[in-house]
């Protein structure tokens, strides 16, 4: 009896020599659990996670102990210990970037957060990390060590970032036109740098614009399309990938001024006004600025004009002179709008309508005595009204003989 007492005791207290305390891992993670009546029982969730090549490898371990921690690599089997020289050279030896010239760098090898910055894990490479916590537990005892291993380290091709550019533009003249090429990592990953080559396309084929390296490119071209795009290369450990926008047009154009008019043929007897009005349109609303007008007078449609004095409205006032001839008329509209150059300051540029020979208004004035329409008028009703005279005579003489063969 006092033999099987014995046997019971000493389990006992092995049990509570190894009792676990809680580890949590970031992540999903294997976690340890505790279970009173065991001890220590590890529990592991495989999880893999996918590592772009060069990327900085990190893995945290947590846990309300007081505990000693030690970081190690697992490389095709190979048990590397990171806490010691010999395992970091071997660490750094196996995951070097093929180039050579990316410095590798292990941080935080005995604490809860390790980083393996610059390690290029190969492809066809078997690669984990797990942690040995060895520490206390709640009354005080060493409790393990307990291995946590955490996820894979897999290799796997370097993805593009995501960029967006600047869509097609339509511009003014004048206009300050930048062209952006955004990017953005790919999800996960961070890339160190990235360069950019600008290139423009002329008679067909690419042509790289020098000394532009930037993400913005201020386009300096003149009137007319030309079509530009933008090649990405984006670089980690000493390793790049490179990738293209599509090619994105610029059309710059001359905002113009059109005019027509309300009407473009007006008839003034003396006395009698008319207003004409020059209604003027621009290509697009936003390319109006100051706007103003000047009419201008000729006696032939394809003669020489000259200003009329004053008249710098919109509307032209016209009045009837008594005198018959004719008159043309045509108006200037000047539009004025301003622009921010390339220096930042305003600046602003005339533009003003075209003269066209087919696009005048036609003045036409009557003789105040030769008034023509009236005495056409007057002609009309006297003719009616012997016309009327005759009829009536007609009728009385026609009764009148009726009458007489009667009796």
């Amino acid at each position: 009896m006092k033999k099987l007492m014995v046997a019971i005791l000493a389990v006992a207290v092995l049990a509570a020599a190894v009792l676990p305390f809680a580890v949590f891992a970031s992540g999903d993670v294997g976690v340890a659990k505790a279970k009173k009546d065991t001890g220590v029982e590890i529990t592991r969730n495989p999880v893999e996670r996918t590592f772009p090549r060069g990327s900085d490898l990190v893995y945290s371990v947590e846990t309300k102990y007081d505990v000693k921690y030690e970081w190690h690599l697992l490389y095709n089997e190979e048990d590397l210990d990171l806490t010691t020289q010999h395992g970091i050279e071997k660490a750094k030896a196996l995951a070097k970037n093929p180039s050579g010239d990316v410095a590798q760098e292990i941080i935080g090898a005995d604490t809860g957060t390790l980083r393996l910055k610059g390690f290029w894990i190969a492809k066809e490479a078997k690669a984990q990390v797990y942690c040995m916590l060895t520490g206390k537990n709640n009354s005080g005892e060493v409790a393990g060590p307990v291995s946590i291993r955490l996820f894979d380290a897999v290799d796997d091709t370097l993805q593009p970032p995501e960029i967006k550019m600047t869509a097609n533009v339509y511009a003014r003249e004048n206009t300050v036109i930048k062209l952006a090429c955004n990017v953005e990592d790919p999800e996960g990953f961070e890339y160190d740098a990235y360069a950019f080559t600008w290139y423009v396309l002329e008679n067909g084929a690419a042509k790289e614009i020098p000394d532009e390296d930037g993400m913005i490119l201020i386009v300096d071209q003149g009137l007319g399309r030309r079509e530009y795009k933008c090649r990405v290369t984006a670089i980690v450990s000493g390793t790049q990938i490179d990738h293209e926008t599509m090619w994105t047009p610029v059309e710059i154009y001359v905002p113009s001024v059109e005019v027509s008019y309300s009407t473009r043929n007006v008839t003034l007897k003396a006395g009698k006004t008319a207003t004409v009005e020059a209604e003027y349109e621009i290509i697009r609303p936003d390319d109006e600025g100051k706007v103003s007008f000047q009419w201008y007078k000729s006696d032939k449609a394809d003669g020489v004009y000259k200003p009329v004095e004053g008249a710098t409205k919109a509307e032209l006032e016209l009045t009837g002179t008594g005198e018959a001839g004719e008159e043309y008329y045509f108006c200037v509209v000047v539009n004025e709008p301003w622009y921010q150059n390339r220096e930042g300051d305003l600046e602003g540029t005339r533009y003003e309508s075209e003269f066209s020979s087919t696009n005048v208004v036609k003045v036409v004035y009557k003789d105040g005595t030769s008034s023509g329409g009236v005495n056409m008028a007057m002609i009309i009703i006297v003719a009616l009204g012997v016309f009327v005279i005759l009829l009536l005579v007609a009728l009385i003489v026609l009764l009148v003989v009726l009458i007489k063969k009667k009796k």
